[in-house]
């Protein structure tokens, strides 16, 4: 999947374009799709494009969070910048995806931030909110998931047929065991009992 993806965004600018703050309309209206669909981690794009790009890529978020451009405030952006090498350092193994549902619930409100860029809020609501909120979410769609795939399992079961009707359809010895019995007893196809 990483190769996939690395050959669709072959630059850095493809990234930020594509996982930009304008996006964040989209992702809060399709949170599953930002956990369970395929998006790199922070350490993937840290790997993949250098360390300094995931890092810039958060801190364009974070400043978006409060409508700041890295040209209006040099000092805010550094800050920033500083809190986001350390965010990345913490958290690489997070998906990108989930990062914009993150960010862009920052930006909504949900977390109360206030009204200036505070990177000490910004870490306490991933910590102590987000955190366990996708722990809940992601469960809910890997149950919805499992939910789903064994009620497709259940439907084709239901045209089955046991080991015993297959037995007497086809003619075979009725004390022929089972493959899963012969698997079980270590027995190859020619075995005896």
């Amino acid at each position: 999947n990483l190769q996939q993806w690395t050959e669709r965004y072959q630059t850095p600018s493809n990234l930020d374009t594509s996982f930009s703050d304008s996006k964040w309309p989209y992702v809060l209206k399709n949170k599953r799709k930002a956990y369970m669909s395929y998006t790199p981690t922070l350490f993937d794009i840290s790997s993949v494009y250098g360390e300094d790009i995931a890092v810039d890529w958060v801190t364009k978020s974070v400043c978006a969070i409060w409508f700041l451009k890295p040209d209006t405030n040099t000092i805010i952006y550094q800050q920033a910048r500083r809190w986001a090498a350390s965010f990345v350092a913490a958290n690489s193994h997070y998906k990108i995806g989930e990062m914009m549902l993150f960010f862009a619930r920052c930006n909504a409100g949900r977390y109360n931030l206030g009204y200036n860029l505070d990177v000490t809020r910004i870490g306490l609501a991933f910590e102590d909110v987000f955190k366990r909120e996708r722990h809940e979410e992601l469960a809910r769609y890997e149950n919805e998931e499992h939910e789903k795939k064994r009620n497709i399992l259940k439907e084709e079961m239901k045209n089955g047929i046991s080991w015993d009707e297959y037995v007497r359809m086809n003619g075979m010895d009725a004390n022929t065991p089972s493959p899963l019995i012969r698997l079980a007893k270590g027995l190859k196809k020619d075995d005896e009992d």
